[in-house]
Order: C-alpha cells, then sequence, then structure tokens
C-alpha cells in the first residue's frame, strides 16, 4: 500500500488542513504496517502477540507452521486454545503451564528457554512484555525457533567430544597436545607413565626445556616441531626419551597438526618400543651368533632356489671348492660336480628327485675344484615349502675314501701274494700251521 501526499495550502481551512494531515498520517501507518507485517510472515520464527487482556492480536504463518495448528483454533484467535494444543505436544506441559501462568501474574518478567516436543524437536522460547516510550504495558509477545537441528548437531559434537577424550584419555600409546611452540597443553595416562611425570607437572611447560630430550635429541624433536608449524604430519620418528627418574624409553613418534577451539595446535601419539628395541638387539645378537656358527661349522653349507641356482653358501663351502662366495653364488649345482659317473649325471638325478620332494642323505659324490681336481664329499639335501628351494649340507670324505683306497690296495697286493703259485705257503704260530 501505498502513502498519498496531500498538499496543504492556505484556502483550506483548520478543520480541512487537520483532515489532510491525518489522512496522510493513516497513510504513513498503513505503509509501516504492511512492512511489518511482511518481515513478521518471512521470519524464521513463530511469532504470537497478544494484547493486556489476553487476545491474540497477531500471529504469522511460521507459528502455525511450528505447533500444526488446526485451522478452526487458528482461525479463533483465543490465547487459551492455542495454549491448550500447544501444551498437548510438550513432554513437560505442565511446566510450560506454569511458566506461562507466571508471566501473566508478573507482566514485566522476560523469559528465555528451550522447550522439548514429544516428537523430539527443541524450541527455543523467548517472551517479552510489550511497553510503549511512556511505560504502558500493552501485552506480550513470543518467539519461537525450531533449534532441533542445533540440538542434534551439539548432541553430536558433545559425542564426538567424548568419545575423543575416552579415546585419548584410556589409549595405551601416549597422547599429547602442545601449542606450536611445543608448550604442553594436555596429555593422557600412558604419556604420564612412559615418562613419569604426571600432567599437571606438563601442562604450561615446554617439552624442548623439560628435560624429557637429550642434547642429542632436542635438534630431532625441533626439526619435527618446525615440520608442524608448516601444517605437515611427521612420523613415526624414533626418539630417545629421559623419564623423570632419569631413565630412559625408546619411543616411536607420530604427528598431526591440528585444531583445538580455533587455534593450531598439535597431536602426538608415543609408542612405547623400549622392549622391541631390546628384542631387536637380542635379535641381533642370536643371528650374529648364529653367523658365526653357520660360517665356522666344518660342513660345507649350500642352499639353492627350486631351479637349483645357488643363493646362499658358508665359508666352509668356500674353503672346500676353492671359490670365494660372489664366485658360487648364481650359479648351477651341478656345475660345481666333476664330470664323472659319480659327479654330475648322479647329482643331476638328485636334483630332480628332491625337486619332487625327495630328500637323500650322506651320498657319496664328486665335487669339483676351483683348481680342476675333484674332491669325494657326503651330500645330505632336504626340499624346503614343497621343492620350492632346497637346502644341502657337504662333508669332505676325501681323507675317508682315501683310506679305503689304501685299504683296498693292501688287501689287493696281499690277496696277490696270497694266490702266488707256490707248492705251499704256510704261516708259522709258534710251530703251528694257521693257513
Amino acid at each position: 500500500m501505498e502513502a498519498h501526499s496531500l498538499t496543504i495550502g492556505p484556502e483550506m481551512n483548520d478543520n480541512q488542513q487537520s483532515k489532510a494531515i491525518l489522512i496522510e498520517e493513516l497513510g504513513e501507518l498503513r505503509v509501516k504496517s504492511a512492512r511489518l507485517e511482511a518481515q513478521n510472515q518471512a521470519s524464521i520464527d513463530g511469532t504470537l502477540v497478544v494484547d493486556a487482556r489476553g487476545k491474540v492480536v497477531s500471529a504469522n504463518d511460521r507459528m502455525r507452521e511450528l505447533w500444526g495448528i488446526p485451522k478452526r483454533i487458528w482461525e479463533a484467535r483465543d490465547q487459551a486454545l492455542l495454549l491448550k494444543y500447544a501444551a498437548k505436544q510438550l513432554r513437560n506441559p505442565q511446566e510450560f503451564k506454569e511458566q506461562v501462568d507466571y508471566l501473566y501474574a508478573h507482566p514485566e518478567e522476560k523469559i528465555r528457554d528451550e522447550i522439548e516436543l514429544k516428537d523430539g524437536r527443541t524450541f527455543d522460547r523467548y517472551s517479552a512484555p510489550l511497553i510503549d516510550a511512556e511505560g504502558t504495558n500493552h501485552g506480550r509477545i513470543w518467539y519461537f525457533r525450531d533449534i532441533s537441528e542445533r540440538k542434534a548437531a551439539e548432541a553430536a559434537l558433545r559425542e564426538s567430544e567424548e568419545r575423543f577424550k575416552a579415546i585419548f584419555e584410556h589409549a595405551p600409546d601416549g597422547m599429547y597436545l602442545h601449542d606450536l611452540k611445543g608448550v604442553f597443553l594436555d596429555g593422557n595416562l600412558a604419556a604420564e607413565d612412559l615418562i613419569g611425570y604426571k600432567r599437571e607437572e606438563l601442562i604450561g611447560k615446554s617439552f624442548l626445556k623439560l628435560g624429557l630430550l637429550s642434547a642429542l635429541q632436542i635438534p630431532k624433536a625441533a626439526l619435527l616441531l618446525a615440520k608442524n608449524v608448516l601444517g605437515r604430519p611427521t612420523g613415526p620418528d624414533e626418539i630417545v626419551l629421559t623419564q623423570k627418574d632419569g631413565g630412559s624409553r625408546s619411543v616411536e613418534i607420530s604427528t598431526f597438526p591440528v585444531m583445538i577451539n580455533h587455534t593450531r595446535a598439535v597431536l602426538g601419539i608415543a609408542r612405547d618400543i623400549t622392549k622391541r628395541k631390546a628384542a631387536e638387539a637380542s635379535l641381533k645378537e642370536n643371528e650374529e651368533r648364529l653367523r658365526n656358527l653357520y660360517h665356522s661349522i666344518p660342513l660345507a653349507y649350500f642352499a639353492g632356489d627350486k631351479q637349483g641356482r645357488i643363493i646362499d653358501v658358508n665359508k666352509r663351502a668356500e674353503e672346500l671348492l676353492g671359490y670365494s662366495r660372489d664366485e658360487i653364488i648364481g650359479r648351477n649345482a651341478v656345475d660345481l660336480y666333476a664330470d664323472t659317473p659319480n659327479g654330475k649325471p648322479k647329482v643331476a638325478e638328485i636334483s630332480e628327485r628332491v625337486s619332487a620332494g625327495e630328500a637323500f642323505y650322506g651320498e657319496e659324490l664328486e665335487m669339483l675344484r676351483s683348481d680342476g681336481s675333484s674332491v669325494w664329499v657326503s651330500l645330505s639335501v632336504e626340499p624346503e615349502k614343497g621343492g620350492q628351494a632346497r637346502r644341502a649340507m657337504v662333508e669332505d670324505i676325501s681323507e675317508r675314501k682315501a683310506a679305503e683306497a689304501a685299504l683296498r690296495e693292501s688287501e689287493e697286493r696281499y690277496r696277490t701274494l696270497f694266490d702266488a703259485p707256490f707248492e705251499a705257503i704256510a704261516i708259522s704260530d709258534q710251530c703251528r700251521i694257521v693257513d
């Protein structure tokens, strides 16, 4: 609605001038009223205006939409009917009624609270008296806003925070928060146990100055902090921490830049690897002992792949054949045997049968040395992992074979002598015939 401007001239009498002014003011009032009504209808809040006698003066469509008010009740404009209908939807209608009664008994009071509906929604409620410039009370206005989504988001946030707090507090690894200067903000129980300090002793202090790090470890930790300042996560990195009692713990640290209360911070996770490091050292020591034993045993050891290629040997194998380890690795095992009936042909047959899963023990073969000479060996070989690999132990039996040959030669000489064409050969033992 538009206001119409009237021209007031000297030709009008007083009554005409007063009437013209009144018409102009009424026009302006209608424009303002229309503007306010439009704003009221566009509001996301449901609004209800009640005069001093309790009569509904104004209510927007959002009010009806929020409460689902039927048309007959809405058009009746009866505050009592509206309150009764609204109360039926509330989880605590009695409390709602008592608050309304209190406000009308104390017309100067304001109220701001939240009310819960049976359908799970939550409304933000605000009510204030309508008081003009002269202090006259003209009634009361009510605002209702659906804050269900906000409440759900707040509940989800609280749940998430509680979940994080529980995980943070009871995680098996040490977890801590510090700012971009390295000043501790918080720490969990595992972190306390890890270093021997209570969190109250840590909060507000820099880990670079607290004595947790030796002079050797500080540059490493400072570098990690510098990366965090640039917004980069780090780790896992190994750090040695100095405990409150002077002991030390080896830890594996990972850090992640995070936002805490709109402030950049760093979440650190420290995993105690002290036992693992001790186990690794023990394993390394055992491996070294086994390696020494492996290279010092009197038997030659050969490991091969499924194609028969040599993949590992010990020192005794080098000594036996006169080759270096590098000269043996990668060669086919058959090539290490002599070109004799007890060499390549025999070991090739054994290799095929080992590939099929068969094992051999004490097979006597001839191997070939780097100088071209042959050496008698006793071979024991077993397949591994369904024939995919094999391991062989080789014993030098050259001396035994030489002794056996010497014995055979001696026996042959004796037999030749015994079978010589003499008329009689007798061996006398104290004048007694023995043969």
